[in-house]
């Protein structure tokens, strides 16, 4: 799959570059890769929530799969709406969705 690829890429990159840093400057640039990597793959798995969405209403339907949305908005009590490090707000989501199965 497209993420387990990214995770493969991002995981090669850094081992030849941690032996190098901790030599010189002991595990603060490590730490920073690491922290780096982390970032790189929630912003990954933000944009992936797009083609989890779209893939479950091309399954579902258009309609229904934006009322459960809309529903389960209701029932966390506006976590949706608000969106999150990982998860576009429900106005993105719905958006898209809107705009790929028009």
């Amino acid at each position: 799959t497209l993420l387990s690829a990214i995770i493969t890429l991002v995981n090669a990159q850094w081992v030849y570059t941690v032996p190098k840093v901790i030599g010189v400057w002991g595990p603060v640039p490590v730490m920073f890769a690491e922290a780096a990597k982390v970032l790189f793959l929630f912003k990954c798995l933000y944009f992936l929530e797009y083609d989890a969405d779209l893939f479950a209403a091309k399954i579902v339907g258009k309609e229904r799969y934006v009322s459960m949305l809309k529903n389960l908005d209701l029932t966390t009590g506006g976590k949706l709406s608000q969106g999150d490090f990982v998860h576009p707000n429900l106005d993105k989501r719905i958006g898209y969705v809107e705009k790929h199965l028009a």
